[in-house]
């Protein structure tokens, strides 16, 4: 994960954290830890929210994120379906 951290800083992407299981403090927590590796720019699904059609955290996304995004690059097993429908491309990573 940490190489996928570092090539994002690299390329100054931006990477928006979107966990199922959310909770505030988790996610300032993760948010801190990627800042600490040279990212610039963090997101939180704040004030600023679209709901995908999902029924779990992961719906919750910042409208200049993940709802913006042209292309993600997501874990495998990700919610393909929700973004496809919105007519974003995916790069799924899967481990084996």
């Amino acid at each position: 994960m940490l190489a996928v951290v570092t090539t994002f800083a690299a390329a100054a992407a931006a990477i928006e954290v979107n966990l199922v299981h959310r909770a505030a403090e988790r996610v300032k927590r993760i948010a801190t830890h990627l800042c600490a590796h040279s990212v610039e720019t963090v997101r939180e699904p704040g004030p600023n929210l679209q709901f995908l059609r999902l029924n779990h955290g992961r719906s919750l996304v910042d409208l200049n994120g993940i709802a913006a995004a042209g292309m993600l690059i997501m874990p495998g097993g990700g919610n393909r379906a929700a973004l496809a429908d919105r007519g974003t491309t995916e790069v799924v990573i899967c481990s084996i």
